[in-house]
C-alpha cells in the first residue's frame, strides 16, 4: 500500500510538470501603489524594454534538501504585464503636459518563479502533504536623466506567499487539493511583484529629486 502512495504522487508530479500551465495574466496598479507613487508636474519620457518576451517564465522547485529543479511548461505574459503596469503608472503620475521632463529608461531583466519546499521529499511521499513557500523575483535595470545628471540602478524585488498541498488516495482514486489554487496563487505574486517593483522605483526617483533641487 505505501508503495502504491508513493507511486502515485511521483504519477502526479510528472503528469503535472510535463503539461504546459498559462499563469493569468493580471497587471493592475494596487492601491498601496497608487497611494505611495507622487504624483508630479513633471513628463516622463519614457523607454520600457523587456528582455523576457511573453511565453515561457522560469519556474524553479527547491527542494528541502537543497536541490534545485527547473519546471518547464509555465507560460505568461511577461513583457506584456511589465508594460502594462509601467504604462497605466506613468500616465496616472506623471503630467503629460508639463513642460520640465525626466527622461526614464526602465528595462526588465528578469522575471522568475521560485517553490521553497518546507518539506522533506520522504514526508511528502508518506504523509502526501506538502507545504511551500512561493516565490515571485523582478530584477530590473532603471536610469534617469534630469536636470543634466544621470542617474542608474539594479532594483531586485522578491515577494512570497505560503501555500500547502494535500494528497490522498481513496479506493485507488488520487485526490489531491491546495490551500491555494497554485495557479492562481502565482499569478498573484507576479501581480504583487511588479506592483512592489514600482514602489521601489518610486523611493529611487524620490532620491534623484532631493540630489536635483
Amino acid at each position: 500500500m505505501k508503495k502504491t502512495h508513493i507511486t502515485n504522487i511521483v504519477f502526479i508530479i510528472v503528469f503535472f510538470t510535463s503539461c504546459s500551465v498559462t499563469i493569468p495574466t493580471q497587471s493592475n496598479l494596487s492601491e498601496q501603489t497608487l497611494l505611495l507613487a507622487k504624483n508630479r508636474d513633471i513628463k516622463a519620457d519614457y523607454t520600457l524594454i523587456s528582455r523576457i518576451p511573453d511565453g515561457d517564465i522560469q519556474f524553479i522547485e527547491i527542494l528541502k534538501n537543497g536541490n534545485r529543479i527547473s519546471r518547464k511548461g509555465y507560460k505568461y505574459a511577461n513583457e506584456t504585464a511589465f508594460k502594462s503596469m509601467w504604462v497605466s503608472y506613468f500616465s496616472n503620475k506623471f503630467n503629460d503636459y508639463s513642460k520640465a521632463s525626466m527622461k526614464i529608461e526602465v528595462v526588465l531583466m528578469n522575471l522568475n518563479l521560485y517553490q521553497y519546499n518546507l518539506t522533506s521529499v520522504a514526508r511528502a511521499a508518506l504523509f502526501g502533504n506538502v507545504q511551500m513557500n512561493n516565490e515571485a523575483v523582478s530584477e530590473l535595470y532603471v536610469k534617469i536623466e534630469f536636470s543634466g545628471n544621470s542617474f542608474e540602478k539594479n532594483i531586485t524585488t522578491k515577494v512570497s506567499e505560503y501555500n500547502e498541498s494535500q494528497t490522498n488516495t481513496v479506493n485507488g482514486v488520487v485526490y489531491s487539493y491546495n490551500t491555494f489554487n497554485p495557479t492562481h496563487q502565482k499569478a498573484r505574486l507576479l501581480e504583487n511583484c511588479l506592483n512592489r517593483s514600482i514602489i521601489q522605483f518610486e523611493n529611487f526617483i524620490k532620491s534623484v529629486e532631493s540630489k536635483t533641487e
